[in-house]
């Protein structure tokens, strides 16, 4: 099934954009966007397969199509990531089911709490305060419990197909 055409341009620009707040958010609340987050990016853009949400595969895979000028059309949206994410889940309860609007925002927390913990060993608590503050606004912005979801194991199918960045 193609999510693509339950959505207009702008709507999926929106989703698109939705991984590049989450990412802005976490990796640059210390001030320091280091080259281990931004492989930790790529890497999750490019291999987006193991994802358990056909969703989020479906938006990463054309943010790889579309390359660079993602980043370029996202600059002209002037949503800061609270008014993007909150926007992200209004747009996902107006036009998916429940299982697919969870399912896609635990991929973006999870792809938080990755780019958050590349900068160190997978298994470290290597999260700045600064990140996991960040972490915790955007799960609130998404409308979803980041402590409930890491205590019940909710994001393990989600870890285990973004491990492979280390």
């Amino acid at each position: 099934m193609s999510f693509r055409q339950e959505f207009n341009d702008q709507e999926w620009a929106a989703l698109q954009y939705s991984f590049l707040w989450v990412f802005q958010a976490v990796a640059g609340a210390d001030n320091n966007i280091d080259k281990k987050e931004k492989a930790a990016f790529e890497y999750v853009v490019s291999n987006p397969d193991k994802i358990p949400c056909e969703l989020a595969v479906e938006v990463l895979k054309s943010m790889q199509e579309e390359g660079n000028s993602i980043f370029e059309m996202s600059k002209e949206d002037l949503r800061d990531t609270k008014d993007g994410l909150n926007y992200t889940t209004e747009l996902l309860e107006s036009k998916m089911e429940r299982n697919e609007i969870i399912s896609y925002k635990k991929a973006l927390m999870a792809f938080g709490v990755v780019i958050g913990k590349a900068s160190g060993s997978w298994f470290a608590d290597n999260f700045s305060d600064e990140e996991f503050r960040e972490l915790k606004r955007v799960s609130g912005y998404l409308d979803i419990k980041l402590q409930q979801m890491m205590n019940s194991g909710a994001l393990t199918g989600y870890f285990d197909a973004m491990r492979e960045i280390k």
